[in-house]
């Protein structure tokens, strides 16, 4: 009876033995099974449109482009970026443990609000490059750094950097009032210097602010040009400058000296003449003189009437005015005979130095004094245009 007992009681631990047993085994197999699904890496397949993204994962590129899968990802959150040019997208997607995430993105322009002002308003704005209408106005640009450009009829243009944040940005332009000046030269090769800056060969344009400037125009072998311009109003001016030669200068210089030879010895004969011909014609104009005053008295004294008497009062007639004539001979002569003297005079006066018009002002007429070889000073104009 007792072995029977015990054998029974044995069993029944036996029995509760090997459940337990078993009820550990499988808790330790399902946990197990956890832990190696934990372990396992997951993934997000990302597409895009505009497709041809560049991919950042948390920051960090990745070296793929839309469309592409991202593997090997532990479990967790992830910040998935799209870049294309000036599109972008980004958003947060979860890596599930051995299960792939998918995320569309839609690529847009991300844009902020920069306020464009001017003084005077109505000035064109482009911004890098593009026209983009005129102040004042409101604008949609990429945020980060851009280039400006204002510009107005009579003012100077102005070209200011701005960097452009996501909240926006204003900016306000000053602008200065300019003339536009514009400079033709001959020969075509010469330079056009405005305040110092080589501006053009042949020609230049430049948008001048009011105030003192000076120009220079220079080629080899020409004799520069200098002035000084002085802009006080926004009225576009406009130069034409032809540079003298050297050579044509010698030249020119030669041929004048010759002619000034045949001027001055022209003059001389001419005053001769005129003081020859003023002589002769004052010279009879007495003698016709004192012989009307003859024939006056004869014909006074002949008997009224008479033969005689009429004779010699057409006598006195005829002196009188043969008289006459030779005075305005001798005058008109003497008129030449000065003429021809003062000719003479200015022939015979040095060359005036050359007016390079450094102090000149502008367009008009300029008065400058010439030296006489050390006696003293005569006076000149120059005309500028």
């Amino acid at each position: 009876m007792e072995r029977t007992g015990l054998g029974v009681h044995g069993k029944r631990k036996r029995f509760w033995g090997a459940a337990v047993i078993l009820m550990l085994a499988s808790l330790s197999g399902g946990w197990s099974g956890v832990a190696l699904a934990e372990a396992r890496p997951g993934s997000i397949q990302v597409t895009s449109t505009p497709p041809g993204a560049s991919l950042y994962l948390d920051g960090e590129p990745t070296g793929e482009v839309t469309p592409a899968v991202l593997g090997d990802l532990a479990p967790g959150q992830y910040v998935v970026t799209a870049v294309l040019g000036s599109l972008s997208a980004e958003e947060i997607v979860v890596a599930r443990a051995g299960k792939k995430s998918v995320v569309e993105l839609n690529l847009t322009m991300n844009l902020s609000v920069l306020k464009v002002t001017s003084h005077p308003a109505g000035a064109t704005v482009t911004v890098d490059g593009l026209s983009e209408g005129e102040t004042p106005n409101t604008l949609y640009v990429e945020a980060g750094k851009h280039s400006l450009m204002f510009a107005r009829k009579g003012c100077c243009n102005a070209e200011v950097e701005v960097d452009v944040i996501p909240g926006g940005t204003e900016v306000h332009q000053e602008l200065v009032p300019c003339a536009t000046l514009r400079i033709t030269a001959e020969p075509a090769e010469a330079e056009v210097l405005i305040d110092g800056l080589l501006a053009g060969s042949g020609k230049a344009t430049m948008a001048l602010p009011l105030g003192e400037h000076k120009i220079i125009v220079r080629s080899p072998g020409h004799a520069d040009y200098v002035r000084e311009l002085n802009v006080n109003r926004s009225d576009p001016i406009t130069r034409h400058v032809v540079l003298v030669n050297f050579a044509d200068q010698a030249r020119e210089a030669s041929s004048a000296k010759k002619a000034r030879k045949v001027w001055f010895w022209t003059s001389v004969g001419l005053a001769a003449a005129g003081v020859l011909g003023a002589g002769t014609g004052l010279g009879l104009m007495f003698y016709e003189d004192s012989e009307a005053d003859r024939d006056k008295e004869r014909y006074s004294e002949a008997r009224f009437g008479s033969y005689v008497e009429s004779m010699y009062h057409d006598a006195y007639k005829n002196h009188q005015d043969s008289a006459q004539m030779w005075q305005t001979v001798g005058l008109g002569c003497g008129v030449v005979a000065l003429l021809a003297g003062g000719s003479m005079l200015l022939a015979a006066l040095p060359e005036p130095r050359l007016f390079d018009g450094t102090d000149s002002k502008g367009p008009g007429i300029s008065l400058y004094s010439v030296p006489m070889d050390g006696q003293g000073f005569g006076a000149g104009l120059s005309v500028t245009y």
